[in-house]
């Protein structure tokens, strides 16, 4: 049905459990059977945190502990060696660079809390984003953290929301694409995501058409790169053409 002349998509049987393991788009019960005209797609890590490459590596967490870290290793009267010092070398340099872009500041403002790896910058403003999208707003997440062994992980993320949406606490996610393994690669991220709405259209009643938003770093793989389903995805605007075709 279509209120105020706004596109709207109903879910008409209601909303299934969440299940851990599913290989369908998941929707939990947070959704009911409200009308939905936007859906955000979350990923966490770069996102909601920053990550610096360290040498192969996992990401080095831009978070205080690591910082300390790393001011008592360059400021002390011992120097660290080979790839200590790189990594040192690295985080000091991101910490005290500005970030462009119409934004003031450094990156130090995006420091993330070592025990829950989230910037509070960042969910401040994902909560921005997620109370702009209004009481008909499907919050997707796509994260790693929507695996089993990331629960507690994602009880911190969903608790960090909930204090920046006080209207909507306890916030918890709408829905989340399936569990099983997306190849840790791009385009198997861009083709859950795009199932999951292809999901999402035979489930509802979709009128003519609905908001998407994509909060997502694709692993920081350039976009030139990605074929998903014999497409060459070749750049943003490629990966909105291949939603597009995925939409009703």
């Amino acid at each position: 049905q279509a209120v105020a002349g706004k596109p709207r998509v109903k879910f008409p049987h209601g909303a299934p459990d969440m299940r851990a393991g599913s290989s369908k788009p998941v929707i939990g019960p947070a959704v009911g059977i409200e009308l939905v005209d936007t859906v955000i797609f979350i990923d966490v890590d770069g996102v909601l945190n920053v990550g610096i490459r360290d040498s192969g590596s996992s990401p080095l967490m831009l978070n205080q502990t690591n910082i300390n870290h790393a001011r008592h290793l360059s400021e002390g009267p011992r120097k660290a060696n080979g790839q200590m010092q790189n990594s040192v070398d690295r985080l000091m340099a991101v910490v005290s660079r500005e970030l462009g872009h119409g934004e003031n500041g450094t990156y130090a403002k995006f420091v993330s809390d070592a025990s829950s790896d989230l910037s509070a910058f960042f969910t401040t403003r994902l909560a921005s984003l997620i109370r702009m999208g209004g009481k008909r707003c499907l919050t997707v997440l796509t994260s790693t953290w929507r695996h089993p062994n990331h629960r507690d992980r994602l009880r911190r993320l969903e608790a960090a929301l909930s204090k920046n949406l006080p209207d909507t606490a306890p916030f918890a996610f709408g829905a989340h694409t399936p569990a099983g393994d997306d190849g840790s690669r791009p385009r198997g991220r861009l083709r859950a995501i795009g199932d999951f709405v292809a999901g999402l259209s035979t489930q509802c009643y979709a009128q003519s058409g609905m908001r998407i938003l994509v909060l997502d770093d694709f692993f920081t793989t350039a976009a030139s790169t990605w074929v998903v389903d014999g497409l060459a995805v070749g750049s943003v605007e490629g990966a909105e053409k291949y939603l597009r075709s995925r939409a009703p």
